[in-house]
């Protein structure tokens, strides 16, 4: 009897002292959990942010070669410049002086060879047409520009050697003259052919 109590009081000192031992060791795995570093504790946003670094701080119009500074090709006004071509070397500065000369011109018969001149087919304008150049004109048989229609009848009814220079003081002064009495359209200009016939300077 008194083995049994002997035996049961060793088995219940074990059992204390395992109980004791595994509660323990559950206790100091608890401590070194706690110390390990935790997976979880890193927060993820307070990681460097990788767009942190604003691409636009670096402002482009601070850079060395600023874009926004270079010269403006417009800001030179070409027709500002000092060193520009003349039209011709002299100038018509003023309308009456263009009417008189497109007047005198008109009835001109040395613009050509052939005794004639403008006035010799449009007397005082007559059979200008009002339709606006450039347009087809029977007598060359091709859409011509005025100034191409005033050339066409010197070199061909009045015979001249050469024809009126696109520049020229006479071109502008003819060309003015047809411009302003074509507005007026009226009558009908003389047939040249039949003028050449009565120019005693044709006879032969």
């Amino acid at each position: 009897m008194k083995t049994s109590r002997l035996s049961l009081l060793i088995a219940a000192i074990v059992v204390a002292s395992l109980a004791a031992f595994t509660l323990s060791s559950v206790e100091a795995g608890n401590v070194i959990m706690a110390g390990a570093a935790n997976p979880c504790a890193a927060n993820p946003c307070s990681m460097q942010n990788p767009c942190a670094a604003n691409p636009c701080a670096a402002n482009p119009c601070a850079m060395k070669a600023n874009p926004c500074s270079m010269k403006n090709p417009c800001a030179a006004n070409p027709c500002a410049s000092a060193s520009t071509i003349p039209l011709r070397s002299k100038a018509i500065t003023g309308k009456k002086e263009l009417n008189r000369m497109a007047r005198r011109l008109w009835k001109d018969t040395s613009l050509g060879t052939a005794g004639l001149s403008c006035a010799s087919c449009h007397p005082k304008g007559q059979g200008l047409k009002k339709k606006p150049f450039p347009k087809y004109v029977k007598m060359p048989n091709d859409v011509v520009t005025m100034d191409q229609m005033i050339n066409y009848c010197i070199l061909n009814p009045m015979k001249a050697k050469a024809p009126l220079a696109w520049n020229s003081q006479e071109m502008t002064a003819l060309a003015a003259y047809v411009a302003v009495m074509s507005k007026r359209g009226v009558g009908k200009m003389k047939n040249p052919c039949g003028l050449r016939k009565k120019n005693p300077r044709n006879k032969r």
